[in-house]
């Protein structure tokens, strides 16, 4: 009862101050003069007053009568209309006097709609309007929204599914229709399947699905491919811009993959050695290897499956996660002085025609069918971007990176995986990729100390792995920091910060390509520090020299950076970040996030 008591307290100040305000002329506010009358006093649209004649309404409005009096519901319900006819419903407040049009189905777009209350009684005591009352509203234009397409991957797989998502950039009221087009070198219904291709979002809806299953038909053959577009479009704009997106329909999931290649002439234990090896990854158990080999197109040749120059053994076995050299069998002990430890990694089969020169494509072959290349098959590779002479290519997170030719040659002394700027990546689960020690307007003398480190293969328990920052050449002071207990996958970058928001707000976007970001007191490094980074107790590898104050040096990073490409180190010049606000205008932008 004191909830009722204080509302017709409230709804009887507000007539009297209407009323009030009816007495002055002068105010510029509609007025309203002293009766009894039943009418309405406000409209509320999405819980804000309007006048009349309101456009861009939405198609599912809000909106609320407030009345003079309390309603008779009754009466009311049965005189009130909205043209043209639509389904609406009442909901009152405790008084009656405020009540809520609740639609009951969605309005038409560039509509004029028009509620209508006819002259008659309708106050609970009796109390009457003295004139029609017409609220007039239109309905916002249509405006067509953008269809795109969302895929995890744009690979099937024979008896597996790829699922395909057409979403709208906006619900809009009324269907989305379109057709999907397919065209490329696989044949439908031989090759592939689709569960649909006249597809429909229904008004009020923002999304529709189809999926699409590679065939089983027990043949080995090359990669073919499907052209999707979409056609008939009605209601919605192509975000494909009419080009097609292009589908890979393969064979059965790759159980092994061509990983790397090399060809390295290096001096090893003052010796020259020469090193050329295909390095091969497994990604399922296979039970018989025999049925895959490799090919040198030596010199620009193109592949021919009669001239495979390696086939493994009929009956050899291998494990997922195995990792595979073959090897020129008169390398082999150059290649065991040259990795060390990390050669034990390596399953060896030796080959006497393994003997690619750094511009030589390699095929993989299942059953002589041709299923994997690196390089150009067809293509001399002499000056391309996939040149490896003296040097090697490896797949990090299924993009190959080269270092360039001559990024592994010695001339004279000693050289080794550990010891070479090029380092091979798998022999490294982890590296230091990046230093920096940079300095904006506004950064403070902290904000730009971040530790850069990335993954080259899967990782399973990152807590092997610590740091350690040595200060103005004073040495190693051993572990200063170890990771917690995590998972990383291949090609992951982790970052620790000093101040990881000052560095987000300096990198922009690029500090969302970061896997993880750790924030750590134990970066502190100047610029003319030195970085160690360990596994267990061993130090694996190091930027700088723990032992030398890094200033004029060629490795020195004050107000700047250190980084890795896969040939080695290089750094921005001393000072370049100080005059810039964030990255992409220094001078020398940070070139992970370049």
């Amino acid at each position: 009862m004191m909830k009722n008591k204080k509302y017709l307290i409230f709804k009887t100040f507000l007539i009297t101050l209407l009323m009030l305000i009816s007495c002055d002329n002068d105010t510029g506010i509609e007025s309203y003069p002293i009766t009894n009358d039943f009418r309405v006093i406000q409209v509320n649209y999405n819980q804000r007053s309007i006048g009349n004649d309101v456009s861009d309404f939405d198609l599912e409005p809000q909106l609320q009568l407030v009345l003079s009096h309390s309603v008779n519901k009754e009466v009311f319900e049965s005189s009130i209309s909205i043209t043209p006819n639509v389904d609406f419903s009442f909901e009152y407040d405790e008084t009656n006097s405020f009540v809520n049009i609740n639609f009951n189905e969605v309005l038409e777009y560039e509509t004029n709609y028009v509620l209508l209350i006819p002259e008659g009684i309708y106050g609970a005591n009796g109390e009457s309007s003295k004139e029609d009352y017409n609220f007039n509203f239109t309905t916002k234009t249509f405006l067509a929204p953008t269809l795109s397409i969302g895929y995890e991957t744009l690979e099937v797989y024979e008896t597996e599914n790829l699922n395909l998502n057409f979403s709208l950039s906006e619900v809009v009221y009324v269907d989305v229709t379109f057709d999907i087009l397919l065209e490329g070198t696989a044949t439908l219904n031989d090759d592939y399947a689709i569960e649909k291709t006249n597809l429909i979002i229904p008004s009020g809806e923002s999304s529709v699905s189809t999926s699409i299953t590679a065939l089983f038909d027990g043949v080995v053959e090359s990669v073919e491919t499907i052209k999707l577009s979409i056609v008939n479009l009605v209601n919605a704009n192509d975000g494909l811009s009419g080009e097609p997106i292009t589908i890979n329909v393969n064979d059965d999931r790759p159980v092994i993959e061509l990983k790397g290649v090399m060809e390295l002439d290096n001096y090893i234990d003052g010796t020259l050695g020469r090193v050329r090896a295909i390095h091969l990854n497994v990604l399922e158990n296979i039970e018989d290897l025999g049925i895959f080999g490799v090919e040198i197109a030596t010199n620009g040749a193109n592949p021919n499956p009669n001239d495979i120059d390696f086939q493994f053994p009929s009956g050899a076995t291998a494990t997922k996660g195995e990792q595979i050299f073959i090897i020129r069998d008169s390398d082999f002990s150059n290649a065991q002085d040259y990795f060390q430890n990390c050669f034990a990694d390596f399953t060896v089969y030796q080959s006497g025609r393994i003997t690619q020169n750094g511009n030589d494509a390699v095929v993989l072959y299942k059953n002589n069918i041709s299923i994997e290349s690196f390089g150009q098959p067809g293509v001399d590779g002499t000056g391309t971007y996939w040149d490896y002479t003296d040097s090697w290519s490896y797949k990090l997170d299924g993009e190959w990176i080269y270092p360039g030719p001559e990024a592994v040659l010695v001339t004279s002394g000693t050289g080794t995986n550990s010891s070479s700027d090029a380092r091979y990546p798998y022999c490294f689960p982890l590296q230091i990729q990046g230093v920096t020690a940079l300095l904006w307007e506004g950064s403070g003398t902290n904000g730009g100390k971040t530790i850069h480190v990335m993954a080259n293969r899967d990782i399973a328990d990152m807590s092997l792995y610590s740091l350690n920052t040595s200060n103005n050449g004073g040495g190693s002071d051993g572990k200063e920091f170890t990771f917690e207990s995590f998972s990383v996958t291949e090609g992951d970058h982790i970052l620790l910060a000093r101040e990881p928001s000052t560095i987000a707000s300096y990198y922009g976007n690029c500090y969302n390509n970061f896997d993880f970001v750790i924030q750590s007191s134990i970066v502190n490094q100047n610029g003319d520090d030195a970085i160690e980074l360990f596994s267990g107790d061993v130090v694996v590898e190091t930027y700088g020299d723990v032992n030398v104050d890094g200033d004029d040096t060629p490795w020195e990073y004050r107000a700047s950076w250190g980084y890795k490409l896969p040939s080695g180190w290089i750094t921005g010049e001393r000072d370049c970040s100080r005059t810039s606000t964030n990255t992409q205008t220094s001078t020398c932008p940070y070139p992970f996030c370049n």
